[in-house]
């Protein structure tokens, strides 16, 4: 992975408005540097639920719930960028709604 996919990401998750000292952020930025890899094949979040809980001696469970808790701050902090993607958005979008939109940013206005 490139350097330069990394800040890319990890820039796009704090225009989100979630703050860095959330575990959620980190695993929010790990899933997205998956899809980004494996972006030739459709990935579900299970699969990289499993391969972050490996990665970061954590269970599957603690990376949903985090990544959904980093959904929620985001959602609370509704920054410029989290209201152009989820204007419609009434209550926090689903962890597969949310990086999936994330992820189509990354390949939309970065042409990644």
């Amino acid at each position: 992975m490139k350097e330069n996919v990394t800040s890319e990401i990890k820039l796009l998750v704090i225009d989100m408005g979630i703050p860095v000292n959330m575990i959620g952020y980190t695993y929010i930025v790990e899933c997205l540097k998956y899809m980004f890899k494996e972006s030739h094949r459709h990935v579900f979040l299970n699969e990289i639920y499993f391969w972050i809980s490996k990665n970061y001696n954590t269970s599957e469970e603690c990376v949903d719930i985090s990544i959904r808790n980093g959904i929620k701050k985001s959602k609370i902090n509704k920054t410029q960028k989290f209201r152009k993607f989820f204007k419609f958005c009434d209550y926090s979008p689903s962890s597969s709604v949310f990086l999936n939109t994330l992820k189509e940013i990354l390949f939309i206005e970065h042409n990644m």
